[in-house]
């Protein structure tokens, strides 16, 4: 069977019509098997529209690693560049080469077909950055800045793949496949970022420790060797010249009369002064207030694909895969050890369990737990409690990130289970969150009710009295 290329255009298909294809089979529509696509090829006038079309491409799991041919009006635009290393050929539509294209795209797809991978491997996003990568010859992975991304950098060619994560938390991911040798890391930027919620978008600056005023005023100290007082310089002018506050005499010369031994900074609000005033930062993220000395550094790196073997990637990523998922006893201790933390130094983590119904069949029942699993860092872990339940223990997590992984397991989990619910643990009960696959709201569950009932009535394998979390989006809370 003949070979189809989705077409990706903005141009009028009229303005279309006069091009010379070689023979090319090409469909506005997709196509419905997805093994017959050759690949996708993209006409435009504007590159930004097309930057954005090569982006959800290769963000689709059945298109990932299809080849992508780029051909612009205007490929000098600037924003051209930014994102080519998506596309397997660009050029401006003139010199695009019609007639290369078939044997262009059966290299990269029998390049994709050795690598032998399975759907399973496949639907982890990691395989496909990996697998993209490798069959391009692309051996690094750069970061480039960034306002969206709370790190003030995002790593481009690997943002597609993570579509599901927020900009710069492809980070994470990378960092992960560090862990497992599969990427080695060159540090390139070191910054500051706020202990609460991690973002680097800081406002550095001098506060009075007594009123916390911004106003600061920087005073040169003046030192009269005759008398012997010492006063500030502002204190000391008058009539543009410089005269003792003390001896009222005229300041002449440095070094003779007078010396400028040091300086101090005052605090034009409520008159307080110091040698030097401690340095705080505000978060724009959080909007909290810490001292400067409590900013955490991260390192910024660049990633080096150190994989050789093509061989090889199969059986390091299934060894990743499983990495997270945890026998009960083993989850048991891990979450024991957890909590001493959290008492001993007030580290904040959240324990959902998550009842599925509706799961037909084995298989079934194993690709919505290998969807879960991609949802945790590495850090996380899930077990099986008991039948269709499935405990998650997020690790040294803010109120905002939990909410972040329930949303995405309405998001993500949904389509594969006609129904589940999540719950988050609590010191004196548990916040049910129901999801409702026709609608993808979520909603509370008895709520108030269930809030003053033992935390051992929704898990009976655990402990009780775990650390409440304080999150604002549940408007329920466990009676004190």
């Amino acid at each position: 069977m003949e070979e189809e290329y989705r077409l990706y255009s903005d141009l009028a298909p009229a303005e279309l019509l006069g091009i010379n294809t070689y023979g090319i089979k090409l469909t506005w529509a997709e196509p419905p098997n997805v093994a017959n696509l050759g690949g996708g090829i993209f006409i435009y006038k504007d590159a930004e529209s097309c930057s954005q079309a090569v982006f959800n491409w290769r963000a689709q799991v059945n298109t990932a690693l299809k080849p992508a041919f780029v051909a612009l009006m205007d490929a000098d635009d600037p924003n051209a560049y930014n994102w080519s290393n998506l596309a397997d050929y660009f050029s401006d539509i003139y010199t695009f080469p019609w007639n290369s294209i078939k044997m262009l795209s059966n290299q990269l797809n029998e390049a994709v077909k050795y690598l032998n991978l399975t759907d399973e491997i496949l639907s982890m996003p990691e395989t496909r950055l990996l697998a993209f990568a490798m069959t391009r010859n692309i051996r690094t992975i750069t970061m480039k800045p960034s306002l969206n991304s709370k790190y003030g950098f995002t790593w481009p060619l690997a943002r597609p793949f993570f579509k599901d994560y927020e900009e710069g938390e492809e980070r994470d991911a990378l960092e992960d496949l560090v862990d497992q040798g599969i990427l080695s890391r060159k540090v390139r930027e070191v910054i500051s970022t706020c202990p609460y919620c991690g973002g680097a978008y800081l406002n550095i600056r001098k506060a009075c420790p007594e009123c916390g005023s911004a106003e600061i005023q920087s005073q040169t100290v003046i030192h009269h060797y005759p008398c012997g007082a010492v006063f500030t310089e502002q204190e000391a002018f008058r009539d543009g010249e410089l005269w003792c506050v003390k001896c009222k005499k005229k300041l002449i010369h440095v070094g003779v009369d007078f010396d400028r031994p040091a300086s101090i900074e005052k605090c034009s609000e409520c008159g307080f002064t110091s040698e030097a005033f401690p340095q705080e930062a505000i978060c724009f993220r959080c909007q909290r207030k810490f001292p400067l000395s409590e900013a955490r550094e991260i390192a910024i790196h660049e990633y080096v694909i150190i994989i050789q073997e093509h061989k090889s990637l199969r059986d390091q990523l299934l060894q990743y895969r499983y990495r997270n998922f945890l026998e009960l006893a083993s989850f048991q201790a891990v979450l024991a050890s957890e909590r001493k933390l959290a008492e001993r130094h007030g580290r904040k983590y959240s324990l959902i369990r998550a009842v599925v119904d509706n799961v037909k069949g084995k298989d079934n029942e194993r690709f919505f737990v290998q969807q879960l699993i991609n949802l945790l860092r590495k850090s996380d872990f899930i077990t099986k409690s008991k039948d269709k339940e499935y405990m998650i223990l997020l690790r040294e997590t803010s109120d905002e990130q939990s909410f972040k992984v329930i949303n995405r397991l309405k998001s993500v989990l949904s389509p594969y289970v006609s129904d589940f619910s999540v719950v988050v643990q609590a010191d004196a009960g548990s916040l049910d969150v129901r999801v409702d696959q026709s609608s993808g709201e979520g909603h509370h569950s008895n709520s108030e009710q269930r809030a003053n009932e033992g935390a051992n009535a929704n898990c009976s394998h655990t402990n009780a009295n775990l650390p409440y979390i304080n999150n604002p989006y549940f408007k329920c809370r466990p009676s004190s």
